[in-house]
């Protein structure tokens, strides 16, 4: 269509024949079969406009609603707003495929996204036009060899608006890895799909590090800290098999943050084999670690008494390659190869993502705790500033009152002990839950059925109760639930529970205590000597500004018999820094002797703890009295010896030896006398006994001549001899 074809009313549409020249033919001729529909439009009656754009659509083949649009855009932008630039080969389409590059270049150089379409335009716009008012081949547009015309609608090229070139902007990807870098893009790429479907209990158990969301107060420290800790979780389960809380807190006398180290995680990945075990079958345990924090310690100056120079290499040759360690990946490498500047490494969180995604459940649990300081500080409710001032100040106070008055002050924040009561509870109840949707449980088996006799009955009844009823009462429960769907329910089991159920497997052994030393490095060791019966060890977070921790020298060995580490030994002591009331002993040659276990100190005048160390020191004594007992044997012969001697001076006056010597006399005058009456029948035996000296008491005189005859009994039955 022509406009010598067009009405004079159309051309009236036409404001500018100039600019209406300048486009293409085919432009021209779409314009003109649109305009007259919108003449119709214009003048249309009240209630006639619905039936024209309804014959404008079959007419121009469109929907309705696109002629509505024309109407629309006619009325905003005259003709020009009806010019279809993609149609008419203005548009991105037919830009040069190096300046459509050139656009997703810029669009990456510019760091602001809200603003970039915009200042895209104008960068290009402005280059344009120095291109072809100087000539300057410096300001070339890539892809054209000449300036390209303006659009006398616009003032800049066809297909130069502002939204077309946004539209050849990189992508979200492309923004994200020029403006941010490979770890911010991870997030747009499609995700690695996992299941713990055909996973097995202890398998793969996931280890991170936290800081707590708040902030608490604890006695000893001049400011509040914030809690932070590890955590661990069974990959099968999603049960949290172990936690960690501590504070980060700045040490005064150091002047320095006490912050989570490699040690403090090394222990933390021991207990865990320790406590909840690990898989000896073929499909073995893997502990995902990261690469910062929650790792554990690999240092080719440290060395255990296995001979390995780190606790993967350790572990995997103490459990035969049963324990493995894995690391997330890394962020360390800059956007593309070649790009010269690489990033702060940093670990790639998705690789944990079952143990992050519960670190947002524990957000949600304990939202409702005071002290909340947000995901980060910029983030932090505004009166935490004042709040933290004002617990200062009460902390400063409360170190110059008695501890009684000390402890009714009333804080903004919880006490450390608070909040670790509270996030112990927590635990367990996110341990506990049942409304969940962790992925594959059902496909796991981790279910369970209940039933109960009524649909409208609350009371139900576990499977194992249907198993202790009488035969023909369990075939009617059968058929009541048979009846009726709605008497049996089938339940997710909680973490905790599906835990439970695998512990008792075969293939699980617990690491022994003896482990210790061929695990942890040597030079963490403290060389200490037994003084007091006891081995004093400095704590490892609060070091000399508190007390030493003090442990009875004493253990039971694998027999179950105690054993006493000897006074002034020397041995190597391993603390575990979150587990101070243990402390592991090995000779200096790395045998290990077993482990002490510190008591609680004691409260006073509380009864508990009073008995709790008077128990521990009856132990020491009775072990210092029997060692004495042994040692003073003698001493105490010679003075049991002296006291039966005096006691027989002072109640007989003669000496023991004197006795003893009266006692054999006696005796021996006994048996001659027995012997005598043996030989006369129904004679009384003390009747032969005489009163006298000495000599007179003998029945035979020793003073008597050899030569004289013996004394002969039958001469008392004559008194004629």
């Amino acid at each position: 269509m022509h406009l010598a074809d067009s009405s004079l009313g159309t051309l009236r549409l036409i404001d500018d024949f100039e600019a209406f020249a300048a486009i293409p033919e085919t432009a021209q001729a779409d314009i003109l079969r649109k305009l007259p529909w919108i003449e119709r439009l214009m003048k249309a009656g009240h209630g006639t406009k619905a039936h024209i754009v309804k014959s404008a659509a079959h007419a121009l083949g469109v929907n309705p609603g696109s002629v509505n649009r024309y109407y629309a855009a006619f009325r905003s932008k005259g003709w020009k707003g009806l010019l279809d630039t993609r149609a008419a080969g203005l548009t991105g389409r037919g830009l040069p495929r190096r300046f459509r590059e050139a656009i997703a270049t810029e669009s990456i150089r510019h760091q602001r996204s809200k603003d970039a379409g915009t200042e895209i335009h104008r960068f290009f716009v402005d280059r344009w036009n120095l291109w072809r008012t100087t000539g300057d081949p410096q300001y070339q547009i890539p892809g054209y060899d000449c300036p390209p015309p303006a659009d006398p609608a616009t003032g800049y090229p066809y297909g130069w608006s502002p939204d077309n070139l946004r539209r050849h902007a990189a992508d979200s990807l492309g923004k994200a890895l020029g403006k941010r870098g490979q770890k911010h893009a991870s997030s747009l790429l499609p995700s690695v799909q996992s299941t713990r479907v055909g996973c097995k209990f202890l398998q793969v158990v996931f280890f991170d590090d936290q800081d707590y969301d708040r902030k608490v107060w604890a006695a000893g420290l001049s400011k509040s800290a914030r809690p932070v800790g590890f955590n661990c979780l069974d990959y099968l389960t999603g049960a949290f098999l172990d936690y960690h809380l501590r504070l980060l807190f700045t040490d005064d006398e150091e002047g320095r943050k006490k912050t989570l180290t490699s040690r403090e995680f090394t222990w933390f990945a021991i207990r865990q084999l320790m406590e909840a075990g690990y898989r000896t079958d073929d499909v073995g345990t893997t502990q995902v670690f990261e690469h910062k924090t929650a790792n554990a310690w690999s240092n080719q100056e440290l060395t255990t008494f296995s001979g390995h120079h780190s606790y993967a290499e350790a572990i995997a040759a103490l459990t035969g390659g049963k324990v493995i360690v894995a690391r997330s990946g890394r962020f360390n490498e800059a956007s593309i190869s070649g790009m010269l500047f690489k990033p702060q490494s940093s670990g790639n969180f998705r690789a944990k993502a079952p143990l992050e995604s519960l670190f947002h459940l524990v957000r949600t649990y304990d939202q409702r705790l005071i002290g909340q300081v947000g995901r980060n500080y910029s983030e932090a409710p505004e009166e935490l500033h004042g709040i933290e001032k004002y617990e200062e100040q009460l902390l400063t106070a409360a170190a110059k009152l008695d501890p009684f008055h000390a402890n009714q002050l009333r804080h903004a924040m919880l006490s450390f002990s608070e909040s670790a009561g509270l996030y112990r509870a927590l635990y367990r109840a996110i341990n506990a839950r049942t409304q969940h949707a962790l992925e594959g449980w059902k496909a796991c088996g981790h279910t369970r059925l209940i039933w109960r006799w009524d649909p409208s009955s609350e009371q139900w009844f576990n499977r194992a109760d249907l198993d202790q009823l009488p035969a023909p009462v369990q075939q009617h429960a059968l058929a009541v639930m048979d009846s009726d769907p709605r008497c049996i329910r089938e339940v997710l089991l909680s973490p905790e529970q599906a835990a439970r159920a695998y512990q008792q497997d075969p293939a699980i052994r617990r690491l022994p205590e003896s482990a210790v030393p061929l695990l942890i490095p040597r030079e963490w060791a403290q060389l200490r000597p037994v003084e007091s019966r006891t081995l004093k060890i400095a704590d490892p977070l609060h070091g000399s500004s508190d007390r030493p921790l003090q442990f009875p020298a004493w253990f039971t060995n694998r027999a179950g018999n105690v054993e006493r580490i000897p006074e002034g030994k020397k041995v190597l002591c391993y603390l575990n820094p979150f587990d101070i009331d243990r402390l592991y002993v090995c000779t200096e040659d790395g045998a290990f002797l077993g482990t002490l276990h510190r008591p609680a100190p004691g409260i006073p005048m509380d009864v508990e703890s009073a008995v709790a160390g008077l128990e521990m020191r009856s132990v020491a004594k009775a072990d210092a009295d029997a060692e004495f007992r042994h040692r003073s044997a003698t001493i105490v012969e010679e003075r049991q010896a002296m006291r039966r001697h005096n006691d027989s001076v002072i109640q007989t006056g003669r000496t023991e030896a004197e006795n003893r010597s009266e006692s054999a006399k006696q005796a021996a005058r006994t048996r001659k006398v027995n012997a005598a009456a043996a030989s006369l029948d129904g004679l009384d035996p003390s009747a032969l006994l005489v009163s006298g000296n000495d000599d007179a008491n003998d029945l035979q005189d020793h003073c008597t001549p050899a030569s004289s005859s013996p004394f002969d009994p039958s001469q008392l039955l004559n008194p004629d001899l």
